[in-house]
């Protein structure tokens, strides 16, 4: 996410029942959806043929638990008091609840995970 640049990008997990296989990302700028399946036998193998997985996760993303921003006094943060520093938080809620219906329903064990790819200059 780049406040700056009002850019969002969303990624997360591809599951089955309870187990990745594979990674989605959707850039809310220009619409669109990347999916990567991982082949289980080589790219979650540590004996697996290097280098066959096709998808990185960039280090600088994080999780959490996105209850963080859609209920922000669940986890002991009013929202009573002004804070411009939470601008970007509002930038993020208003474009994926704008998008709503086109949200990807991951199964329990993987649903509280999120990545924000948080841009920090050289």
């Amino acid at each position: 996410m780049s406040a700056g640049e009002k850019k969002v990008v969303v990624e997360g997990p591809l599951c089955s029942a309870s187990k990745v296989v594979g990674w989605f990302s959707k850039d809310f700028n220009d619409g669109t959806t990347r999916a990567v399946t991982y082949n289980t036998e080589t790219d979650l193998n540590p004996a697996g043929a290097a280098g066959t997985r096709v998808h990185t996760i960039d280090v600088s993303g994080f999780a959490f638990n996105s209850s963080i921003l859609w209920d922000p006094e669940r986890w002991g943060r009013p929202t009573s008091l002004p804070d411009t520093s939470q601008d970007s938080i509002k930038f993020v809620q208003e474009v994926v609840l704008e998008d709503r219906a086109k949200l990807k329903g991951i199964p329990s064990d993987c649903s509280q995970i999120m990545v924000w790819q948080y841009g920090v200059p050289s």
